[in-house]
């Protein structure tokens, strides 16, 4: 059901919404880690790196398709904001046909050039065969990644969190149970983990579809409605160029960040790829409220409501920072044990290594939820030059500094190096974010003010 959130009260929305975008990026990234566990326990190490080397490509570029979508959401959560029904079809209909086109080409481009971006990242070569492999099935599925996404954000648009999420638990229900069919019980290796990945999606994606037809009017596309709207393709590519930069900036960031920690050895390999994914857990909740206040603006955005708009970001940066100061203190005591879900309790070398980096970096986690914080602000008021800035600067500070220290000193010092991304990219939000304050000043005091939490 569609949620109009131009009214209410701020914080109860905000979490509300945001719960089960939550819930959906755990259950999205709920993919790769149980393909990494049970890769990494049935196949072995080897297998894990080849997962684990494989992954900064695909999320490169389903990440790049996932910014389209956002882009496109972040115009249709303002048509529905204003309540211009009949502009927000047409978004839909162009954002679609072309978007998809636009995904068959990027898989068929990813499949051809698959062995060349594992060479240019020094992939060894004892795993490029598995990396390949793996590789070129996830891009034969990557249109059902993209109709997934695109639906779940048009019902995100129109304030329906919560039916995205129950087509997403079905379909890693599924994708568990086709993982250990395919690798344990059938012995497909590595490609049988890739294949339970893309059948999963593609159902996924199928009951997504059939819900919006049946039961989302508002963004239901019928024969006769479908057409491209040249001014909105405009729109719509600027918004959606700028996000797909940004989304896919952070993963090509982690892919370079890849080919410098793969010289190094397996064993750090391993620990890299185990504690990447337990980061990417830890960070996701904060991504995810990052992407509720992006509705939650987008939408009082175009309905010209500015005091709630400023009341979306403090509420925001409140919810962030409590949810970081617990998470942390919970990875500095569990870290070793969190790690040992990755590989076997033999591989202490394996594990102490992640253990020493998820220490480090995890003191720096709430500068990152103030960067999404930011990041969501910028996004709802289709401001994504400055979200795309933000990203290429944080990942190039960490990039170059881990090219400087990750091979001197080790795994341990990438996390410094993170954590001086996330200072980069928080320091130039909050410059834009004085700006935006000095222009808007008027606006703002007329419409009550704001306070910062």
């Amino acid at each position: 059901m569609a949620e109009d959130m131009t009214r209410g009260n701020t914080t109860k929305q905000l979490i509300q919404f945001s719960l089960p975008l939550i819930l959906s990026s755990f259950l999205q990234q709920l993919y790769n880690v149980i393909n990494s566990i049970i890769v990494g326990r049935v196949i072995g190490k080897s297998a894990l790196a080849a997962v684990g080397i494989a992954d900064p490509i695909i999320s490169t570029v389903t990440f790049f398709i996932m910014g389209i979508c956002l882009g496109a959401m972040v115009l249709m959560a303002q048509f529905f904001g204003s309540r211009d029904y009949g502009k927000l079809k047409q978004e839909v209909s162009t954002a679609l046909i072309t978007g998809t086109g636009f995904t068959l080409l990027v898989a068929t481009g990813g499949i051809l050039a698959s062995k060349t971006f594992l060479q240019l990242i020094h992939t060894p070569e004892e795993v490029l065969p598995m990396a390949a492999a793996y590789l070129n099935t996830i891009f034969l599925g990557l249109v059902f990644s993209f109709l997934y996404n695109f639906f779940a954000n048009a019902l995100i648009a129109t304030g329906e969190s919560k039916m995205p999420l129950r087509f997403l638990a079905f379909s890693v229900g599924l994708n568990i149970l086709l993982t250990l069919l395919f690798v344990k019980q059938w012995g497909w290796g590595i490609q049988g983990s890739a294949a339970a990945t893309v059948i999963s999606q593609g159902i996924c994606a199928l009951t997504c579809i059939l819900y919006v037809y049946w039961q989302a009017p508002l963004i239901r596309v019928m024969p006769q409605e479908w057409t491209i709207d040249k001014a909105l393709l405009k729109t719509t590519v600027r918004y959606s160029w700028a996000s797909a930069i940004q989304q896919s900036c952070v993963h090509l960031g982690k892919l370079l960040t890849q080919g410098i920690v793969n010289p190094l050895g397996t064993d750090i390999i391993a620990a890299f790829n185990g504690a990447s994914r337990l980061e990417t857990f830890v960070l996701m909740p904060g991504d995810s409220i990052g992407n509720g206040i992006t509705t939650f603006i987008a939408q009082n955005n175009g309905a010209g409501k500015p005091q709630r708009i400023m009341e979306g970001y403090s509420k925001g940066n409140r919810i962030v920072a409590y949810y970081y100061i617990i998470i942390s203190a919970l990875l500095l005591w569990q870290a070793p044990r969190l790690m040992g879900l990755f590989v076997s309790q033999g591989e202490s070398q394996v594990i102490a290594i992640g253990t020493g980096y998820l220490r480090a970096v995890a003191v720096f986690y709430i500068v990152s939820g103030f960067c999404t914080v930011f990041q969501g602000f910028f996004r709802g008021l289709g401001m994504m030059d400055i979200t795309m800035i933000g990203t290429v600067l944080k990942m190039a500070a960490r990039v170059l500094l881990a090219w400087a220290f990750v091979p001197r000193y080790g795994l341990t010092s990438l996390a410094y190096c993170v954590a001086a991304g996330w200072f980069a990219m928080v320091i130039y939000q909050g410059f834009e974010f004085r700006r935006y304050l000095k222009k808007n000043q008027e606006t703002i005091q007329s419409a009550g003010g704001w306070h910062l939490f």
